[in-house]
This record gives C-alpha cells, structure tokens and sequence, in this order.
C-alpha cells in the first residue's frame, strides 16, 4: 500500500498485523478504484490508498451553493440532533474559554456553544463555506496554519477521520493551545453495530467513502492522540443514531429510520440502547477527550 500514510501509521504502532488483513470491500460507494481492508485482529477498517485527498481536495468543493443559502440551512436544519447533543456534552468545557473548532463546516455548532465561550472561531477549507461563515459575523480561517495559538479547547467533529497525516495535523492542532488546553475529537466507530454484529451490506455500502479514511477504534484513536503529545486520553462510545434507524436498516436496508420511523422514539428508548452498545463497545461513534 504505497503512499498510504494511514496504512504506515498503523504498521508503525503495530496497531495492525499484516498477516491478518483482509480485503473488507472492493469498492466504496463513490469510486471504484479505492478498495477498504480491515484487519481482523484489531477490527480497524482502512482504506487502499489516501493520496486521492491532496491538500487542496476540500477548498474547491461544497456541498452547498453560494448563490443558494437555503442549502445552508438545510444542512444546519438535518444536523440539529448532533449539534443539540455536542452542545449539552461540551458546552462547560468551552465555558468562559477562547475555543476553536476545525471543519466547522456551517458553523451552527457555533452558534450554538459560541454563547458559552468567552471567545470561539473556526477552521474550514471550504471556500463557499468560510465565506457564508464571515458573513455571519464568525471569525473563520482556512487552514490551521493562519491560526495563531493560546486557545484552550480546540475541537474537531467526524474531521479527523478525512485527514491522511492524521499525526502531523494533532501535532499542528497541539501547538495552537495555550500552556493548558482541552482537545475534543469525535469520530465514526469501526466496530459500529450495523457493521459488526448485524453486518448489513446496504449499511456498508453506504457508509464506506472515499473521504472516511479510516474507521477507528478505541485502541487506535488513543494511541493516535498520545503519539502526537496529548495526555490523559480518555474515549468514550457515543451513539449518534437511535434504534429507529437501525431497525430501518435492517429490515428497509435505508437511511433515515430515526426520522421516518420516529414513532418508535423516545427518550428513555434511544439513552437505554445507547447504554447497551456502550457496553458492548459497539457504538457507531468515538470521543476522545485529552490535555
């Protein structure tokens, strides 16, 4: 696997055994000349190859449109649950503190925690994007490079996992923090429930994108964190999607269940199935929270 600069991590910390890798998936959903493997004995899924993502991959591309804002709001509008839960989760670490959140994407987890903080701002490459955030009133940077450093909690959501030098860039972010800080990285889980104990081939498919680099797992995100100098990791297994959506998986093989089936919702279900796969370590999503 030449030029895979995941691949040589994971060799390098022997979080992987060769001899026990094996090819996951021919293809992902968007390309066809990027295949997935997965080590067995770890259970880390990973892609063939990062050099299709250069530096300049996200700086011309959006999702959204400049000329229509709505998509803006739309995708503020569909990312509601997470923001609601990050902002209950995270908000007093962020309290009266200079903050800075990477891949801030449309800036509404800054809406919602800037409040809180005594100052925040956002990294993202995404020209259009950085350009609807300045307008906002954010203050914004397009590389992490322009950042000038004493922030005290800097926070990266589903952004590490995009990255191919996934070490050099935590070892950029740590400089950035003042003599004492806070590091928050939230992302997707290689031992997701969909993947691992039901492994649903709709859900596969769909989820395996050539952005998504590598599916970590608790071993290799904590590892990762402490090699780029960060202390006192602690990860924990959160779970984004309620069982609504899971049963839509399985039994439609679709998306969207936690919405098209929300009559199967409620508060007191969706925290009880996130306790049960927290205790089985099969969470669809990682945190780490480290100094």
């Amino acid at each position: 696997m030449q030029n895979n600069q995941i691949f040589d991590f994971l060799k390098q910390y022997s979080l992987i055994d060769e001899s026990e890798i094996e090819l996951y998936s021919d293809r992902v959903r968007d390309r066809d000349d990027v295949q997935v493997y997965r080590c067995k004995r770890s259970g880390i899924i990973f892609l063939s190859r990062t050099d299709h993502l250069d530096d300049g991959h996200y700086r011309e591309k959006s999702k959204f449109r400049a000329e229509a804002p709505s998509s803006m709001d739309l995708a503020r509008a569909l990312g509601h649950d997470d923001i609601q839960r990050r902002t209950t989760a995270y908000k007093n670490l962020v309290l009266k503190k200079a903050w800075l959140d990477i891949g801030t994407g449309n800036g509404a987890i800054l809406d919602a925690m800037g409040p809180f903080a005594a100052r925040c701002a956002g990294v993202e490459p995404q020209r259009l994007s950085r350009e609807y955030l300045a307008e906002r009133g954010h203050e914004v940077y397009g590389d992490i490079s322009e950042v000038g450093d004493g922030f005290e909690v800097v926070s990266m959501f589903h952004v590490l996992e995009h990255i191919p030098d996934q070490l050099g860039f935590l070892k950029k972010v740590r400089s950035r923090f003042s003599s004492e800080g806070t590091m928050i990285v939230e992302v997707p889980h290689a031992r997701d429930f969909l993947l691992g104990f039901v492994q649903s081939e709709a859900f596969r498919d769909f989820t395996l994108w050539s952005e998504h680099l590598i599916l970590h797992t608790r071993e290799s995100l904590k590892c990762l964190m402490e090699q780029a100098g960060f202390r006192s990791v602690n990860i924990q297994g959160v779970q984004r999607f309620p069982l609504a959506n899971h049963l839509h998986w399985i039994l439609q093989g679709r998306p969207g269940g936690h919405n098209h089936w929300s009559f199967l919702r409620n508060a007191q279900l969706d925290a009880g199935y996130e306790s049960m796969l927290q205790s089985l370590d099969q969470t669809d999503t990682l945190v780490a929270i480290a100094q």
